[in-house]
């Protein structure tokens, strides 16, 4: 698109109100720049339905919708360039590859303080990424996917790798070969031959020591005579 005849429309995304002043001073100051602010994903959403940006710098770190998912929807509706501003950057190796997987044209690793002074220092960097910015095509990509879901581990293993469910009361004939197959993990309870003759001289002891029952006659019956 030639933006030769006209301005560039930027939006600039960032949850902090000290951000978007000093994005909109830096910016500004450029001839040929529009820069509009949102404080988070849900307001730039509005924005974006009433004016079409031309670039959006976009934060990541922001409240009900982080910046790598608003990245990931723009992507999937409409896909619009792109420049990530964000602390996390900074060090964040996994963070930056991932903002440029999910479609991000380009990645500024601002610091966590001084954030007015870094940006007055390296406005002409940032004018100059933007610009450039705007001359990229991105493509349109899938639909954001829930990347935190977990899974259980029969998932993940094979299914001859997994447990057989266990039932209770099975009376088949696998249930009897998997409960022989099955190694015996409890301890081992044969005891020793010491404690086996212990134990039998104990048994005979206390037998002895019992006082035999007298032997007491049995009552006898007697029948009643049918008179």
């Amino acid at each position: 698109m030639n933006y030769a005849n006209r301005p560039l429309n930027v939006l600039v995304v960032d949850d902090s109100a000290v951000m978007r002043q000093v994005m909109t001073t830096v910016l500004s100051r450029e001839p040929g720049l529009l820069v509009d602010t949102a404080a988070h994903p849900l307001i730039a959403s509005g924005k974006m339905k009433q004016k079409r940006p031309d670039v959006i710098v976009l934060d990541i770190e922001m409240p009900f919708v982080d910046g790598l998912t608003f990245l990931q929807q723009i992507m999937a509706d409409e896909p619009i360039p792109v420049l990530v501003c964000s602390a996390l950057a900074k060090g964040g190796a996994e963070t930056v590859m991932r903002a440029l997987e999910y479609g991000a044209v380009d990645v500024v690793q601002k610091p966590a303080v001084g954030i007015q002074d870094f940006l007055y220092e390296q406005a002409v960097m940032l004018v100059d990424k933007v610009r450039g910015a705007a001359m990229a095509r991105p493509k349109r990509r899938s639909a954001p996917v829930n990347a935190d879901k977990r899974h259980t581990a029969d998932a993940v293993l094979p299914a001859r790798m997994r447990a057989p469910p266990r039932t209770r009361g099975c009376t088949t004939s696998t249930c009897r070969r998997s409960r022989r197959a099955a190694p015996d993990l409890a301890p081992s309870s044969r005891a020793s031959p010491a404690d086996a003759a212990e134990g039998s001289d104990t048994r005979r002891r206390r037998r002895a020591s019992r006082k035999p029952r007298s032997a007491l006659p049995r009552p006898t019956r007697t029948r009643k005579s049918a008179t």
